[in-house]
């Protein structure tokens, strides 16, 4: 059943611009894009293209109204030799929920202290620091609220290396929330 008063399917921007997709093929990108090039006036039927983008969002497992988006978690790592690097950094418009960090070091026989920040290019704030003499270990996180990283708004991470210390990798698990 079409939505009430609106155009046919069949005339709808929505399913024209996507008729050749399969929903389970259709990218984040395909996705945002055809939703980034409507007008946002709320006139001549764009109001019922805007619920369609919805229910072709939600179907598609494109956008999410209770939570993480299903499938988009993911493990991602960087390595640094001491200088900071960027740990993670989402496409444009999107959000991403950091779930677990963790680090490992090579060729290190003597502490370690590991940082963590976010950052937005030029000025930093610190998520959690940590001295190690171990090896590997999980690093939590100092707040109860989650961790939200955007493309402006990211995760870096640097290291000040021990005796024989020569890297160390930072590995996150993180999953998209819009």
């Amino acid at each position: 059943m079409s939505l009430p008063f609106a155009d046919k399917p069949e005339e709808s921007r929505v399913y024209q611009d996507l008729k050749t997709k399969v929903l389970s093929n259709l990218t984040a990108d395909e996705f945002d894009q055809l939703k980034e090039s409507m007008f946002s006036e709320g006139v001549n039927g764009l109001e019922d293209e805007y619920r369609r983008l919805l229910l072709l969002g939600l179907a598609s497992d494109k956008i999410s109204l209770s939570g993480p988006i299903n499938k988009t978690m993911k493990i991602v790592t960087s390595s640094t030799d001491g200088s900071l690097v960027t740990i993670f950094q989402p496409p444009s418009g999107e959000i991403w929920q950091v779930v677990a960090i963790s680090q490992s070091r090579a060729g290190a026989s003597g502490s370690t202290t590991s940082v963590i920040y976010m950052t937005d290019g030029s000025d930093l704030v610190t998520v959690e620091e940590v001295a190690d003499n171990s090896g590997v270990i999980p690093l939590g996180t100092n707040s109860a609220q989650p961790l939200l990283i955007s493309n402006e708004v990211y995760l870096s991470g640097a290291y000040s290396p021990g005796a024989n210390a020569t890297s160390i990798t930072f590995a996150i698990a993180v999953v998209r929330v819009r």
